[in-house]
């Protein structure tokens, strides 16, 4: 008896086991619901997604289309089934709508065994309560008609306040020749191909001067260091060392050489590089008219202007990400090792500071107490030495 009940005890619990063993779904789901209030009766509303990490030339963006018409509640709603051998990894996605109109990339983790959701508002990050947006760019996409509108406004100069700086470069003689940095110039534009001549040369007031920027995927005018071949390589550095100082020379290769280590630590991003940067020259070089040169890449912008013997070397913009090397041929350079440094001086002495101002203000707080401690001792004094100012019925103890 006692051995049949044993073996209906096992049936019974294997039985259990295999009934409480979770069967893989083929696919997992996330529901997409979307509001909007930005645009009037788009006459088609998409999802864009893609799997993360995004790889260029391999990538593929993958577009799923709302139905036309919004529910009860004014949203539009959409059902993505994703397999289970991606759950765990993110996607990117952003919606997109008629008219060329496109929502900011969001970042979403798939999580097994649960449907997802996501109720969202265009233009908004906080849901349907549509109060938080996200950053927005400064600079508009090279040739989309906000750029065009942007550029039908003049060039007023350089602000800090929205307000331009008035006389911050006027004209005026320095007595420094710049006839090396003209013929350094004259000599890199007569090496290029005439379609290299096409991409990268403008005249002095071309809007080119302004589309800069510091995004590594950022499409750009102009010849690549990429692409040159070794004699032009050899001669745009040279422009470089005859317009920049010593120190500014070594900061830009510095720079290049961190963008070189940065592109080996995320291959994937093929728009990185040591030699991803792009040079263009407006005007004709002259020692009479004015001319300049641009570089632009990632965390490295030089807008270069000549006018006779009188430079103006801005906006320049240097930055790196990441600022050291800890490994490999250029191991131990730091790129802004100087500016770390002072940094962290300020930083120190600007705790220093408030430390002398924190014991300052508690010395002084100490001292007023123990002037008021001597006021009121003073008083109980004068009170215990004119005992008729008490009610004889009275006794006071003091207490020092």
């Amino acid at each position: 008896m006692k051995k049949t009940f044993l073996i209906l005890l096992v049936i019974l619990l294997f039985n259990l086991v295999n009934a409480q063993e979770v069967i893989p779904s083929k696919e997992h789901q996330v529901n997409f619901k979307l509001k909007i209030t930005e645009i009037k009766n788009p006459d088609s509303v998409a999802v864009m997604w893609f799997l993360q990490p995004y790889v260029q030339d391999v990538t593929v963006d993958q577009v799923s289309m709302f139905p036309q018409t919004s529910d009860a509640n004014g949203l539009y709603q959409q059902t993505i089934s994703f397999p289970d051998s991606i759950m765990g990894r993110s996607i990117g996605y952003r919606y997109i709508a008629a008219q060329h109109k496109s929502d900011f990339w969001r970042l979403l983790v798939l999580e097994k065994n649960q449907v997802q959701e996501k109720v969202e508002s265009w233009g908004f990050l906080d849901g349907l309560d549509a109060k938080v947006r996200p950053t927005q760019m400064l600079f508009p996409t090279p040739n989309s008609p906000e750029e065009t509108a942007l550029f039908t406004k003049p060039y007023v100069g350089i602000t800090t306040d929205g307000k331009p700086i008035e006389n911050l470069f006027p004209i005026k003689k320095t007595g420094v020749s710049t006839v090396a940095i003209k013929n350094a110039v004259i000599a890199f534009i007569e090496t290029l191909t005439e379609q290299q001549k096409t991409i990268s040369t403008f005249p002095i007031e071309s809007d080119e001067w302004r589309r800069w920027h510091n995004i590594e995927s950022w499409k750009r005018a102009g010849v690549c260091l990429e692409d040159m071949n070794a004699k032009q390589k050899e001669l745009v550095f040279a422009i470089l060392k005859e317009g920049l100082s010593a120190r500014g020379l070594q900061k830009t290769k510095d720079i290049m050489t961190m963008e070189a280590y940065l592109a080996t630590l995320v291959p994937e991003v093929k728009a990185l590089g040591g030699e991803k940067y792009w040079f263009t020259f407006y005007g004709t070089p002259s020692d009479m008219e004015p001319y300049g040169w641009q570089i632009e890449g990632h965390h490295l912008i030089i807008n270069y202007f000549v006018l006779g013997d009188q430079v103006v070397m801005t906006p320049t913009f240097m930055g790196s990400e990441p600022n050291h090397i800890d490994s490999g041929e250029h191991k131990g350079l730091r790129t802004f090792e100087v500016e770390e440094r002072k940094g962290l001086n300020f930083i120190s002495l600007s705790i220093e500071s408030k430390k002398k101002r924190q014991h300052f203000f508690i010395k002084k707080i100490m001292i007023l107490t123990a002037q008021k401690h001597l006021e009121t001792m003073k008083l109980l004094q004068q009170q215990v030495l004119q005992p008729k100012s008490y009610p004889k019925n009275k006794k006071m103890l003091c207490l020092i």
